[in-house]
């Protein structure tokens, strides 16, 4: 299903070349074993999200390719996988013929996803972004399975250090004035996403002081 849609988007954008290797170095990118949520499953849930607003978006061609790579060169303890994605994303559309504007769309959209919390004046930017985070406002029990999947992709740090640094981030998001930039994302997720962040800042705060007596 997935590589159907992206041959069907390759298609309709008149892309040049061939679409099979594309769709095959993306499989295999989000195949990595050590990716537990940056993974398939996570881009095919972006796209569903994306189709419940594609309606309002100014350029969802562009935005819907730019799903399919805003992580696809992922390394946890990198700083700068969306860099590197974007990259690749703009390589790709380079080799296809698809045009500067449409690259440049692409490397914006996915360089947005690096979540300074700022909001664009572009709405299609804003909606990226929304897409990118609205697991934070899921279900406690898909969002307690995506919060397990970002801790065994950072399975290289300790207990201790993993805590500090996700409280951290966490308590970031928090702070921000709201999550989700677009009205509709808002409307839908803002007030889950911050129980669901309580929640868990609690749950990992409890356990770090198990974990220092544990040592």
């Amino acid at each position: 299903m997935l590589e159907s849609r992206f041959v069907s988007l390759w298609n309709r954008l008149g892309a040049h070349g061939p679409v099979g290797p594309v769709y095959e170095m993306l499989s295999q990118k989000y195949s990595e074993p050590h990716r537990k949520h940056h993974n398939m499953d996570h881009i095919a849930h972006c796209l569903s999200e994306f189709d419940k607003v594609r309606e309002i978006v100014g350029r969802p061609n562009a935005l819907e390719f730019s799903i399919w790579f805003h992580d696809v060169d992922y390394d946890p303890t990198s700083k700068t996988n969306e860099i590197t994605s974007a990259e690749l994303g703009v390589v790709t559309t380079n080799n296809a013929l698809l045009g500067s504007g449409f690259s440049d769309s692409v490397r914006g959209y996915i360089l947005a996803t690096r979540h300074y919390g700022a909001r664009s004046d572009n709405m299609d930017t804003n909606i990226m972004t929304d897409i990118d985070m609205v697991i934070l406002g899921e279900g406690p029990e898909l969002f307690d399975k995506y919060e397990q999947g970002i801790r065994q992709e950072y399975s290289m740090f300790s207990d201790n250090e993993y805590v500090d640094g996700r409280v951290n981030f966490l308590r970031g998001l928090l702070q921000r004035p709201r999550i989700y930039f677009t009205g509709s994302f808002h409307y839908r997720y803002e007030d889950k996403a911050r129980e669901n962040i309580k929640r868990t800042i609690t749950k990992l705060s409890r356990s770090r002081p198990k974990l220092v007596r544990q040592r």
